[in-house]
């Protein structure tokens, strides 16, 4: 056992240390790109710790039923305006209560870099995401990490292919995966099945013989159904040519919204609602809502020439916290957000509240 864990140990650090020696290779110039300038950012008032909200989740719940706030380009902090998406750390957005995050790996000299396009985020897939989740899970056993994989730019100074790198990522943390591709077919991706383990989705194809979660096909800019060994609906509207095209935007938003609540089923009685700075109880006999085994995905964030993410965020985030707030028994499914913490209170809280029957369920455990 000594001898197995040392060399796990070696194996590791061997791959944490040929990030680093590639960061330094590759990206000098661009390690000088300033951060997100949160100081232009209206932050939110109130923004409650959540680190382990899943603790009291039944078990035997499917994980599509599950309403979860999430991440676009999650780890996207640098190259204002045109790259930041995102305030907070991956740490800060896990003890928020984030659950579901959008990771994009840039394939160089057989490692995997954190990019959003040709910009270099400053940190790196082992270091900087894989052993941040790992260390969470470790702290916060109740919790369930979703991380759906994308490769980044363009592909650089490799002797394998993209999936064999992450598998050697994968290989000594295996434990904290869950990978199988096959268990969405009978919908049974149950709570209790994939508790403190990292969630793989992936947006590519795979060639290697073993499992590396199930992939989820993406189409260009519009709203699509994926059919693999899960099906997923997703709003992926990402182009916002100008401001006054960020109506459309939300329209597209709505539209999934809508129809993740009509394609829902009602569960049970639930007693709480909330206003949008603070939670405020009373009773009422609205049915929580969850889905029929559809992996609901809807990306709130969006870009263009002359429109950057964190114009359409501050838009786009207020709206949707209303809306939220207004239809607060409603599935809706995984939000993807930009500025998470901006423009809105309690984005995420609110998102989180639609999976318990009270308020004090939800604080109590937290």
């Amino acid at each position: 056992m000594l001898f197995l864990l040392s060399l796990f140990l070696v194996r590791w650090n061997n791959l944490i240390e040929q990030e680093k020696i590639t960061a330094l290779k590759y990206y000098q110039e661009i390690s000088e790109l300033g951060e997100n300038q949160n100081d232009i950012y209206r932050r939110s008032k109130c923004h409650p710790d959540f680190p382990n909200w899943m603790k009291n989740i039944d078990d035997q719940r499917n994980i599509m039923d599950l309403s979860i706030p999430g991440t676009h380009e999650s780890c996207a902090r640098f190259g204002y305006p045109i790259a930041a998406c995102q305030s907070l750390s991956l740490y800060e957005q896990l003890q928020r209560g984030v659950r579901f995050f959008d990771i994009r790996c840039r394939h160089i000299n057989d490692v995997f870099t954190i990019h959003h396009g040709p910009i270099y985020q400053k940190i790196n897939f082992g270091g900087g995401v894989v052993q941040v989740f790992v260390d969470f899970l470790k702290q916060n056993p109740s919790e369930i990490i979703f991380m759906l994989l994308k490769p980044e730019y363009n592909e650089e100074s490799c002797t394998r292919s993209f999936e064999e790198t992450l598998d050697s990522y994968i290989e000594d943390y295996e434990s904290y995966f869950y990978l199988d591709e096959s268990a969405g077919e009978s919908g049974d991706i149950t709570v209790g099945k994939v508790r403190c383990k990292i969630v793989l989705f992936r947006r590519f194809e795979k060639n290697l013989p073993k499992p590396l979660g199930n992939q989820i096909i993406f189409q260009d800019n519009t709203i699509f159904t994926s059919h693999t060994s899960i099906v997923a609906r997703v709003q992926d509207c990402y182009l916002v040519p100008t401001i006054f095209h960020i109506s459309r935007k939300w329209n597209e938003i709505e539209s999934l919204l809508n129809e993740a609540d009509v394609n829902s089923q009602k569960i049970r009685s639930r007693i709480v609602s909330h206003s949008k700075s603070r939670f405020v109880q009373h009773k009422y006999n609205q049915p929580r809502r969850e889905s029929r085994n559809i992996l609901f995905i809807n990306y709130g964030s969006g870009t263009g020439v002359l429109c950057f993410p964190g114009e359409v965020a501050s838009y786009i985030n207020p709206l949707l916290g209303e809306r939220l707030t207004n239809n607060d028994n409603n599935f809706v499914g995984v939000i993807m957000f930009d500025y998470i913490e901006d423009y809105f209170d309690n984005l995420i809280a609110n998102i989180i509240i639609r999976n318990f029957d009270s308020i004090e369920e939800l604080f109590a455990r937290n």
